[in-house]
């Protein structure tokens, strides 16, 4: 027989409701009833119909799970409630009868569906930021290639009113160069296109080589004439992990936008950016590191929402970073180098293949 838990289950804050052996809601508190009114808890519904709307248990249940292990399970699940709209951390506690063995459930639902949507709100806002950054960065980098472009298509015009009958070779010098131009022209606006565009893509094996690659490589002209050098200190091919590809390289993009800012005003020898990676049987490391002035003063403040050093900044890019990383369960840190310079830290866990055997 299932102790009566109502008086305490009724005190705590959060969501709770209490399982038996087949998984019947037994006991539900007020919270749980009321975040959850569709559900007729006078029934004792099954928890995988009554929330997540299943004929039969959840595949790969937690709860089960800990039933059968003894051992407290947490996991996290969206879209739930009368309007999908609610989501949950969950933590299942096994609870032993007088036998020793494990008879209950308690499952704790806390309602996190406020920073989840803070979360979706804030990383649609880093687009934007990131997207107004980039075109500013590439009406830098077309410039340049723009008036190469019209210089070659000029003297090609010239060289033919001069002469009309040209040489193969002059011709194909001109065209092999306007179409160099042209792809280069057209590369930009490909990478703006792709970094600007809000996908819905969800976490998966990423290859953090390509993030960085391609990351860097619209840099690459704004970083020449600033006299900004990339030093890369990476293996061939890092092994992949769990994130979300195109944020993975939107976030290394804010990151290296911050690492140049910082680099761009300081006249002096020495001007580098390098990205290093370490990795261990569970996680990667990559560290970002300027040659800059550093955080100093601010340092405890970088990861602040809207606290910026500078004029025209917002001060949402390092936050939203951290919080795009910490839905992957990734982390960032920041530290000031021994020698000078910030360093930036991202640290990810390792794709686990849990279809191989």
């Amino acid at each position: 027989m299932t102790p009566d838990w109502t008086n305490l289950i009724d005190l705590m804050p959060f969501g709770v409701y209490i399982l038996d052996k087949d998984f019947q809601v037994v006991q539900a508190n007020r919270t749980i009833q009321n975040m959850f009114h569709h559900v007729d808890f006078s029934k004792l519904p099954f928890c995988y119909f009554g929330f997540f709307g299943h004929q039969d248990y959840c595949q790969d249940c937690p709860c089960k799970q800990g039933m059968l292990d003894g051992k407290t399970q947490q996991f996290t699940k969206h879209n739930l409630g009368p309007f999908q709209n609610i989501s949950v951390h969950v933590t299942a506690i096994p609870i032993q009868g007088v036998s020793g063995a494990n008879e209950n459930i308690m499952v704790i639902y806390e309602d996190i569906s406020e920073s989840v949507h803070l979360n979706d709100s804030m990383q649609k806002a880093f687009r934007v930021l990131t997207s107004s950054s980039l075109a500013s960065l590439v009406s830098h980098e077309m410039n340049q290639p723009l008036n190469s472009l019209l210089l070659s298509a000029s003297s090609l015009k010239m060289y033919v009113e001069k002469e009309p009958v040209l040489e193969p070779a002059t011709i194909a010098k001109y065209a092999d160069r306007i179409e160099k131009l042209s792809e280069r022209m057209a590369g930009t606006v490909e990478q703006l296109r792709r970094h600007g565009t809000w996908s819905e893509e969800q976490p998966s094996a990423s290859s953090p080589s390509h993030a960085i690659d391609d990351a860097t490589s619209i840099f690459a002209e704004r970083m020449t004439s600033a006299r900004i050098t990339l030093i890369k200190k990476l293996p061939p091919e890092l092994p992949l992990i769990w994130a979300s590809p195109a944020d993975l390289e939107m976030s290394l993009a804010s990151i290296m936008t911050n690492a140049i800012q910082s680099l761009e005003n300081q006249y002096k020898v020495g001007r580098n950016i390098t990205i290093e990676a370490t990795t261990t049987s569970e996680i990667l490391a990559i560290s970002i590191r300027d040659t800059g002035v550093g955080f100093g003063a601010n340092l405890g403040r970088a990861l602040e929402p809207f606290f910026t050093t500078r004029d025209r900044g917002m001060g949402l890019g390092l936050a939203i970073v951290q919080s795009t990383l910490r839905a992957w369960g990734a982390e960032i840190m920041l530290a000031d180098h021994p020698q000078g310079g910030a360093i930036v830290r991202l640290i990810f866990r390792l794709f686990q293949d849990r279809s191989k055997p």
